[in-house]
């Protein structure tokens, strides 16, 4: 693609390109004006990638009325590999699309309702899908960035509702990320999550009900090094039944890992929501541990893909780099954790990139002064070098540092009135 291109909008209705086959390479360019409405099965940009890859691209528009596989790039991709591709239309899905004799699909991403691989791709999009009566075998996979696929480094910040007028279905997996997946890594979701007014159809083969931060229902592979911040709701009905399992991270795991991944803790809710788990690290955190860099550090220091945009304060910079963020998307936000010892009693950990930063609150500051008026502060390595003179400092690199106040000057000064006798 050679530049920027608007599609006209709902006044010039886009058709999928179908059965495509090769590389389309987007050259970092936007199209807007994406508008699709009442096609019954693939529909995206691309409503069938059969072989090849759609990278660097970003799209802005709607889809609505649409029915089975839907994506905002494509429908469904088989062998198809999406890199660098950036969802902001809004989808809406009113119905399934026929798979066999007495089976009916919904497969739903922001960026591909199905794809063998997605990566570098975020979505801003909603997703809503409004469920409609039938009595078969239904089942529903929905993700923020796709229904079914393999994921690396993408994240979702839209909303997913589904709305289900008080109508049945088999199976469901949904989630903030991967609907339906396999490897998951360095992913996350800030985007809400909900089910409304839903209930369970027939028990047959296709019957469950999964919903997960990042993944709904895992096949298999591994899970690692992704966050959730994002609420998830169901209807109380299917929150008690012994087939529905909800969880932070995944809804359902069998033979999956699940390592290095955290989340923002939510009532009744697990980080996952039924199966055994076997990995290491999958913890809830408060909000400050979103905020000051901690999580970011914790994704990181092993292998992630992780950064956040902090000030020199420590504080996030904007509402983007509040949370943790994708080195892919964001490079230099690297974090570093410092370990600070103001006296033999006061240790503390805090957070820093690599910008010249405070390392002591002015409130730490006053404190470890003790009454000090005019001083200097150095902070030494556990070696006992100096490694920064004054209260400011560039990380590069994880460090514990001790701090000594040195040359103090002027520490206690009493003016005496003439005539006030001698003085000892």
């Amino acid at each position: 693609l050679g530049a920027d291109i608007n599609l006209g909008g709902e006044e010039n209705p886009w058709t999928p390109i179908d059965n495509f086959k090769g590389t389309f390479d987007g050259g970092n360019h936007t199209i807007s004006g994406l508008h699709i409405e009442n096609i019954t099965d693939y529909a995206g940009l691309f409503g069938k990638v059969e072989d090849g890859s759609i990278k660097n691209l970003t799209i802005q528009g709607e889809i609505k009325n649409c029915t089975g596989n839907v994506g905002g790039f494509c429908g469904y991709g088989n062998t198809a590999t999406l890199i660098n591709c950036h969802n902001e239309v809004d989808i809406t899905v009113n119905g399934f699309s026929k798979v066999y004799d007495d089976a009916y699909i919904i497969q739903v991403g922001g960026v591909a309702g199905y794809s063998k691989t997605l990566e570098n791709c975020s979505n801003k999009g909603s997703i809503t899908i409004n469920i409609p009566e039938l009595d078969n075998n239904t089942l529903l996979t929905i993700g923020g960035i796709g229904g079914s696929s393999n994921a690396k480094n993408c994240y979702n910040s839209g909303t997913i509702t589904i709305n289900g007028d008080n109508h049945s279905i088999s199976k469901i997996t949904i989630a903030g990320v991967i609907g339906s997946g396999w490897n998951i890594e360095n992913c996350y979701n800030t985007g809400d999550v909900a089910v409304k007014e839903l209930s369970f159809g027939n028990t047959s083969q296709y019957f469950g009900f999964y919903v997960g931060g990042i993944v709904g229902e895992p096949m298999y592979g591994s899970i690692h090094y992704c966050y959730n911040i994002g609420n998830l709701s169901i209807p109380d009905e299917l929150s008690s039944s012994e087939y529905a399992a909800i969880g932070s991270i995944a809804g359902y795991i069998t033979y999956t890992t699940v390592s290095d991944s955290y989340y923002l803790e939510q009532e009744k809710i697990k980080a996952i929501g039924s199966g055994t788990n076997n990995g290491e690290n999958v913890e809830s955190k408060e909000k400050s541990a979103f905020e000051s860099g901690e999580v970011a550090w914790l994704l990181h220091k092993d292998g992630g893909n992780f950064g956040q945009g902090l000030d020199e304060n420590g504080k996030y910079v904007n509402d983007e780099n509040e949370t943790p963020v994708l080195l892919a998307f964001n490079e230099g936000t690297e974090v570093y954790q410092l370990k600070l010892k103001v006296n033999d009693n006061d240790e503390e950990i805090i957070y820093r990139n690599s910008i010249e930063s405070n390392l002591l609150s002015e409130t730490e500051y006053n404190n470890l002064l003790d009454g000090a008026v005019d001083e200097d502060v150095v902070w030494k390595d556990e070696e006992g070098n100096v490694v920064v003179s004054g209260n400011r400092y560039t990380p590069t690199e994880d460090i514990a540092l001790n701090a000594t106040v040195e040359n103090v000057h002027n520490i206690y000064t009493k003016i005496i009135p003439d005539g006030a006798g001698d003085i000892t």
